[in-house]
């Protein structure tokens, strides 16, 4: 198990050690409620300073019965120190919202049972797929291929910077998300795809040895973004030059030129999530645009 996942998994450790003593003390609704990890959390991997996003949805509780279970399930945790992003909506709300707004209903794509009752959060996350395949998934891979070519401008290409950005570059961690959620929206069967690439190869939407370059790029970008946020003492994703010798003592401590090894392992890495998830964007497209030549990508 890596770092990251390691670090996911003590907190929903802690997260049930709350839900449990909040049961045995009659202070948890006995149905009506679902608390998932979404977002990053979701996936099952968090870097030092990553966000723990938590969504706590509900079956139209009334208004005392959810602050109820807010104080239960989320003060102990802000007492405990841990920084949280939370959202708290009924799952009419949750629907209502992912049409609006992509960043939330991406983030719900990845969501993940923590606890509470697990039809509801099946009702939850098949609701929330439900919106993002909308009309064959086409208004979604649009959203999203929109929001990755401005992630994309706005980052520069991992590649070829002597500053790369691992998280929203090119080749970053971010394409892999998006690789995931067009998955689960615009492909056959996708809404059974999980945030792992064996799934993605079992569902046919990824070769064997796409899959063998994706998990090794991804497991070092983890690598290099947690001993990252750790020196930066902050939730960093830029390699910066100041802190790249000091990366690759840590990444690569038996080799003469650790730094030449970072640099390239870093484009590697980069360079193969950036072209893998590029024929995976193309492919989608061409699945729900054929005769289309203009990518949104451009």
């Amino acid at each position: 198990m890596t770092a990251a996942a390691e670090r996911a998994r003590k907190i929903d450790q802690t997260i049930h050690g709350v839900v449990e003593r909040a049961a045995v003390d009659g202070r948890l609704a006995a149905e009506g409620w679902t608390l998932s990890a979404i977002g990053g959390y979701g996936g099952g991997r968090l870097a030092p300073f990553s966000d723990i996003d938590l969504a706590l949805v509900h079956r139209g509780l009334p208004k005392s019965e959810v602050v109820a279970l807010v104080q239960a399930l989320f003060y102990p945790l802000w007492d405990s120190g841990l920084e949280l992003s939370h959202t708290v909506r009924s799952v009419k709300e949750a629907v209502s919202f992912g049409r609006e707004d992509l960043a939330w209903l991406t983030s719900t794509l990845s969501a993940r049972f923590i606890a509470g009752e697990p039809e509801l959060f099946a009702d939850f996350s098949g609701a929330m797929i439900a919106v993002a395949r909308a009309k064959n998934g086409r208004p979604f891979f649009d959203k999203v291929m929109r929001k990755v070519a401005q992630r994309r401008r706005g980052a520069g290409d991992a590649g070829r910077l002597r500053e790369p950005q691992i998280k929203d570059g090119r080749g970053g961690l971010r394409d892999i998300q998006a690789v995931y959620w067009l998955a689960r929206a615009c492909a056959a069967d996708g809404g059974e795809v999980r945030d792992e690439l064996p799934a993605l190869v079992a569902a046919g939407l990824l070769s064997v040895d796409d899959r063998a370059d994706l998990e090794s790029a991804q497991e070092f970008l983890w690598k290099l973004r947690t001993d990252l946020h750790e020196l930066a003492g902050r939730d960093q994703n830029q390699v910066t030059a100041e802190l790249q010798p000091q990366l690759a003592k840590r990444l690569f401590p038996d080799t003469p030129d650790c730094l030449g090894a970072l640099g390239q392992a870093l484009y590697r890495a980069v360079r193969d999530i950036g072209a893998v998830s590029d024929e995976f964007f193309t492919a989608i497209e061409s699945r729900l645009w054929r005769g289309r030549r203009k990518s949104r990508l451009s």
